[in-house]
């Protein structure tokens, strides 16, 4: 349930939004659920495909923020498409405060390929912060796959070794998207990180954002992934700061800002 507060001041009235908070827990929870407290948590988010009943019929909006208990490992892919407002941002919360269960929320993509967390064109206004973010595509570490050698894998055009399928953690990369933060996060295993026998490539991405306006990413952990921020441009991206963040291990790019086509622009980059 939104509260609108009416603040009288020298210029007469102020209207603001109190959003809503939803609480998830995929190990507890059900959609069945109002999501509205910890013991009526849904199993969904908003935005996943398997979401079913309360939480497929929910739309977030302005202020509201989504709080996933911590420790618990949440199995699925969320589309991000709606926006908060100056002032009324929407949160994706990964257990920041540790008020609900024990240390992060974990967003596990079970190695299958695609995206986490999906960023829709024009969404704005977003704050995403306090998760592990993990095993998106890839392979397990048992994977029967890894005792392979190039060899194993030759096609008929001559190339030896495994192609990897991709798999990225946060993307923004459809355009139109502004003010948004990404705040201490540990995003790690996307895509095929490992530079070793059977692979021919390696793939992976921890943050993507295209034509971006107005983005925050600060305090992040990004390991073992091929990219662990990129930045890119098919017109223009700008007003991005990346700050106070540790990007390691197994990383071919830690930072990878580039154009996509001729006459794209960057303005106010700050790393």
């Amino acid at each position: 349930m939104k509260v609108i507060v009416l603040l009288w001041g020298l210029f007469g009235c102020l209207v603001t939004t109190l959003g809503a908070t939803y609480f998830v827990d995929f190990e507890g929870g059900s959609d069945a659920n109002a999501g509205t407290s910890e013991s009526l948590a849904w199993k969904h988010c908003p935005g996943d495909s398997k979401a079913a009943e309360t939480p497929s019929r929910t739309s977030l909006g302005p202020g509201d923020t989504v709080r996933f208990k911590g420790g618990v490992v949440y199995l699925g892919q969320i589309a991000l498409t709606a926006s908060g407002a100056t002032n009324n941002v929407i949160t994706f919360d990964g257990n920041q405060p540790e008020t609900w269960g024990t240390g992060r929320a974990v967003l596990d993509g079970d190695y299958r390929p695609g995206v986490i967390l999906d960023g829709k064109a024009n969404v704005s206004h977003l704050t995403i912060r306090g998760f592990e973010i993990r095993n998106v595509a890839g392979y397990r570490d048992d994977d029967p796959v890894l005792t392979k050698k190039c060899v194993d894998f030759a096609d008929t055009k001559g190339r030896a070794g495994l192609f990897a399928r991709e798999g990225i953690a946060i993307s923004f990369e459809r355009g139109g998207n502004t003010n948004l933060r990404f705040e201490d996060l540990y995003i790690h295993r996307c895509g095929q990180w490992r530079n070793t026998q059977p692979f021919g490539n390696v793939t992976g991405f921890g943050i993507a954002i295209q034509n971006a306006n107005g983005v925050v990413i600060q305090r992040c952990d990004i390991s073992k992934t091929r990219v662990g921020i990129s930045l890119k441009a098919t017109e223009t991206i700008q007003n991005i700061d990346v700050a106070q963040c540790q990007l390691h291990d197994y990383l071919v790019w830690c930072v990878d800002v580039a154009t996509r086509t001729a006459g794209a622009k960057f303005r106010n980059i700050t790393i």
